[in-house]
C-alpha cells in the first residue's frame, strides 16, 4: 500500500487540507516557521496559489471538523487529510498534545477510528525515518519522492528534511546559518530585482551577496499592507518584551514610497505607545517602478480624459497606484469621488481592493457594486471598468480579459514611485552592521542587474521562486516595459521597473551636493493628496524627516569615499 497515493486535488480540497494544517499548527498557541513553510509549499505547489492566497487562509478562522467531513469524502481523501495534519505536527519536532487532540477531533468527524489514527501516525513516523533519515540532500529526497509517487506531499518532505536532519547538507546549505535570521516581507515587484539577485533564493544562499555581507536574509511575499503593518508591530512588541532578535514579525518590509505617508501614520501612532524608539523608518530603496504601476482604462479615456467621468475603478485606496490616478485627475481637472459607497456621474469612482492582485481580478471578473447615486439618491448597480495595479496585475488584465489600455503610468511619472525599505528603528540601531550589510548587498545586486543580462536572468529566476508565481522568463520579460496585444486585440504597455544602487539612493534621499530629497518630495505631495481626499482618516501625517533614518546610507557612502579608487 502506498503511503501517499497519487491523486489530483482540486482547489477546494487543497484549501481544506491547508486550513486543517493551519489549525493544527495554531493548536499549541504559535505557528512555527517550519510549519508555515510546509503549508506554503503544499498550498502553492498543489494549487498554484500565490502568497496572497495563503495570507487569506491565515486570516480565516480555523476550519471545524464538520466542514472537513463535508469536503473530505471517500476512502483516500480522509487519510490524506489526516496524514497531512500529522506530518505538519512533526514539522517543529514536537507533535504536541494540543495538536494531537485537534487531529483526533478531525478523525472522529471523518469516521476514522482511534486505532486507525494511531496506525496513520505510526506510518508517518515510520515513513519519515525509514525513507528520509539516510538521505543527505534534497535531490535525494526528490528522487525518492518521484519513485514512490509522492508528488502531492513532496513540499512537506523537503520542509521536514530541513527540520529533522540538522546535520545534513540541506541544513548546511540553509544560508548564513551561523547568523541570526532577518525576515524581509515584500510584494511581488520587479523593482526588487537587485534584492533578489543579492539573496539568491528564499533564504540567502551560501555564495550570495547577502552571505558575503554576513546577512542571513529570508524573503517572504506579502501583498497586503495591513498585514505588513501588523508584522512590524508584532516585531516591535517582541523587542519591547526583551527579545534581542524577535522570532515573530518583520525585521523589514518594502512598499511604495509615494504611498508611505498613510502607512506610517497608522503604524507609528501604534508603535509610539511602546516608546518613541520603536517606530518604523525608511532606510533605503531597492529601485523604482518605471511603467508597471499604472492606471488602466478604456481607450476612449486615453483619447479624451473627460470621458472618464462616471467611471468605476478597482484599486487599493490611498496607495501608490491610486496616487497615479489622483495625479492624472488633477492634471485633467476631473473630480474624484473618495466615497466608495456612492456613485458620482461627474467624477471618477472607486471600488476598494485588498491588494493590487485583487484589483485586477475585480475587473476581470466583472465585479459590480450597488452604489448610491449622489445626484438622484437612488441605489444603482455599477461595474468596474478600469483598474489601478501593477505587474502581475496588468498582465492579468490584458491576458485574461483585455479591453483596457495604460492611461498613465510610472513611465510618465518616473520619479513618483520608489520602492522603500522600512525597518524598526530600535532594532536597527542595535544591529547597524546587519542593516549596512543588507543595504550594501542590495545595492551591489542593483549594480549587477544594471550591468549584466545574465544577472537579470538570475534575479528573475529567484523572483519566480520567492514570489511563487509564474517562471523566470515571465519576470525577466516584464522587467522592462513593452507593448503587447491584449485578449481583445488592443495594444497595451505592460511591465517596467528599474533597480537602484548606492548612488541612486544618494540621489533619492538628497545625499548629493544638490541636497534635494526626491523621496521627501513624493512622500509629501502624495501624503497631502490623501489628506485632502480623506481628512477624517488622515488629518495629518508625519514629516518625511521623522520617518527616515539615513545613518546607514551615509555610512556606506563614507566607506565608498574612503575606499581606494577602483575598489568596491
Amino acid at each position: 500500500m502506498e503511503f501517499f497515493p497519487e491523486m489530483e486535488l482540486n482547489a477546494a480540497q487543497a484549501e481544506v487540507i491547508a486550513r486543517g494544517m493551519l489549525a493544527v499548527a495554531r493548536a499549541d498557541g504559535s505557528v512555527h516557521e517550519r510549519e508555515l513553510a510546509m503549508i506554503q509549499g503544499f498550498y502553492g505547489d498543489s494549487t498554484s496559489h500565490k502568497a496572497s492566497g495563503l495570507a487569506a487562509l491565515e486570516n480565516a478562522p480555523d476550519i471545524d471538523p464538520v466542514q472537513v467531513a463535508a469536503a473530505m469524502s471517500g476512502d483516500k481523501l480522509p487519510k490524506l487529510f489526516l496524514k497531512s495534519c500529522v506530518l505538519l505536527g512533526f514539522a517543529d519536532g514536537d507533535f504536541s498534545a494540543k495538536e494531537r487532540t485537534l487531529v483526533e477531533k478531525y478523525a472522529k468527524a471523518l469516521n476514522v477510528s482511534t486505532d486507525a489514527l494511531k496506525t496513520l501516525e505510526h506510518s508517518v513516523k515510520e515513513f519519515l525515518l525509514g525513507h528520509l533519515a539516510p538521505l543527505a540532500n534534497t535531490d535525494a529526497v526528490t528522487a525518492v519522492a518521484k519513485k514512490l509517487k509522492l508528488f502531492v506531499v513532496l513540499p512537506f518532505l523537503l520542509a521536514f528534511l530541513g527540520a529533522a536532519l540538522p546535520g545534513s547538507a540541506k541544513a548546511a546549505e540553509s544560508a548564513c546559518a551561523n547568523q541570526p535570521e532577518v525576515r524581509f516581507y515584500h510584494w511581488a515587484w520587479n523593482a526588487q530585482m537587485g534584492l533578489m539577485f543579492a539573496t539568491g533564493g528564499k533564504q540567502a544562499t551560501p555564495e550570495s551577496l547577502m552571505c558575503k555581507h554576513g546577512v542571513n536574509l529570508r524573503l517572504i511575499r506579502e501583498d497586503n499592507t495591513d498585514n505588513m503593518q501588523a508584522l512590524l508591530a508584532t516585531f516591535a512588541e517582541g523587542l519591547k518584551a526583551g527579545e534581542k532578535n524577535p522570532a515573530k514579525g518583520a525585521h523589514f518590509v518594502a512598499i511604495m514610497g509615494d504611498g508611505s505617508a498613510p502607512f506610517f501614520k497608522g503604524l507609528n501612532d501604534k508603535l509610539k505607545k511602546l516608546g518613541p524608539e520603536y517606530v518604523a523608518v525608511v532606510v533605503g530603496s531597492t529601485g523604482y517602478s518605471r511603467g508597471e504601476d499604472k492606471f488602466m482604462g478604456p481607450p476612449e479615456w486615453k483619447k479624451n480624459p473627460q470621458a472618464a467621468r462616471g467611471g468605476v475603478v478597482a484599486g487599493v485606496l490611498r496607495d501608490g497606484d491610486w496616487n497615479i490616478a489622483m495625479k492624472w485627475l488633477g492634471d485633467n481637472k476631473i473630480h474624484n469621488n473618495p466615497d466608495e459607497t456612492t456613485y458620482d456621474p461627474n467624477a471618477l469612482n472607486w471600488v476598494n481592493a485588498s491588494d493590487y492582485v485583487e484589483a485586477a481580478q475585480k475587473y476581470v471578473s466583472g465585479f459590480c457594486a450597488d452604489l448610491k447615486n449622489v445626484k438622484s439618491g437612488e441605489k444603482e448597480k455599477h461595474c468596474v471598468n478600469a483598474v489601478v495595479t501593477w505587474t502581475p496585475g496588468d498582465v492579468t488584465v490584458a491576458k485574461q480579459k483585455g479591453g483596457l489600455v495604460s492611461i498613465v503610468s510610472t513611465r510618465e511619472y518616473k520619479t513618483q514611485m520608489p520602492n522603500v525599505i522600512i525597518g524598526n528603528k530600535k532594532w536597527m540601531e542595535e544591529n547597524p552592521k546587519i542593516v549596512e550589510g543588507m543595504l550594501a548587498a542590495v545595492f551591489e545586486g542593483g549594480d549587477a542587474v544594471k550591468g549584466s543580462d545574465a544577472a537579470l536572468k538570475k534575479a528573475a529566476a529567484v523572483s519566480a521562486t520567492v514570489y511563487a508565481e509564474q517562471n523566470a522568463a515571465y519576470w525577466y520579460r516584464y522587467f522592462r516595459s513593452h507593448p503587447e496585444t491584449d485578449k481583445q486585440g488592443l495594444e497595451v504597455d505592460l511591465g517596467g521597473s528599474a533597480v537602484s544602487n548606492l548612488s541612486d539612493n544618494a540621489e533619492l534621499f538628497g545625499l548629493t551636493p544638490r541636497g534635494k530629497s526626491l523621496f521627501e518630495a513624493t512622500y509629501t505631495v502624495f501624503g497631502n493628496i490623501v489628506k485632502s481626499q480623506y481628512p477624517e482618516l488622515l488629518p495629518a501625517f508625519y514629516p518625511a524627516s521623522e520617518v527616515t533614518d539615513l545613518t546607514y546610507l551615509k555610512q556606506l557612502l563614507d566607506a565608498k569615499s574612503a575606499a581606494p579608487q577602483g575598489s568596491k
